[in-house]
């Protein structure tokens, strides 16, 4: 089965999210994108935290969006923070090595810089897709300077770009504001919940 894995806080899952999950799905034909909220200790400073199970929660609520997605609580109940390349050897030993790795525009940018982010980026196949804020020109350029100098490969999926970030919304919910870019399933989780009110 060709599979991706799409790590990230999910606080909470947004169209963004599920626009670049769906077209990589569609575009590269996979069978799987499993999504894998990450485990954020309760005690970090300056962060309010959304418990796991709760951002998992609101992950199995948009998984019928389409016949691919699936969730994996792995880093949750690992129950302490996990490096990106841990986690992806992980789903390798269960998925086989050729499984890929969703990841933003943003972060695509500055993967050499992670935890083994050259040993990523020689071994896993990435996939991204346009985001605001981020130049293309730019990423294809990042993108082509990972295969000269690791032989990375990098897709692009064609997105229509979404200027929305979990925080944006974390925002103009405790704002009271009406928020769009949130599924109604999902949003209609943050209300019963209370979430990010505060």
């Amino acid at each position: 089965m060709k599979t991706a894995i799409f790590g990230g806080t999910f606080d909470p899952v947004h169209e963004g999210h599920i626009n670049l999950a769906r077209q990589a799905a569609e575009c590269l034909s996979l069978d799987q994108v499993i999504f894998v909220p990450n485990y954020i200790s309760p005690f970090k400073r300056d962060t309010k935290v959304t418990p796991g199970e709760m951002r998992c929660e609101m992950i199995r609520l948009i998984l019928g969006r389409h016949r691919s997605f699936r969730l994996s609580d792995y880093e949750i109940r690992m129950d302490r923070p996990c490096y990106t390349w841990d986690t992806l050897n992980h789903f390798a030993g269960i998925c086989g090595k050729d499984i890929c790795f969703i990841l933003g525009l943003d972060s695509l940018m500055t993967l050499d810089t992670w935890y083994h982010g050259t040993d990523i980026i020689r071994n896993y196949r990435m996939i991204t897709g346009d985001r605001p804020g981020t130049s293309m020109e730019k990423a294809r350029e990042k993108a082509s300077e990972y295969h000269a100098k690791y032989g990375g490969q990098v897709d692009f999926v064609p997105l229509d770009p979404v200027d929305v970030s979990s925080h944006e919304i974390r925002r103009e919910i405790s704002a009271g504001m009406n928020e769009d870019l949130i599924p109604p399933e999902v949003k209609e989780y943050i209300e019963e919940n209370g979430l990010y009110k505060d």
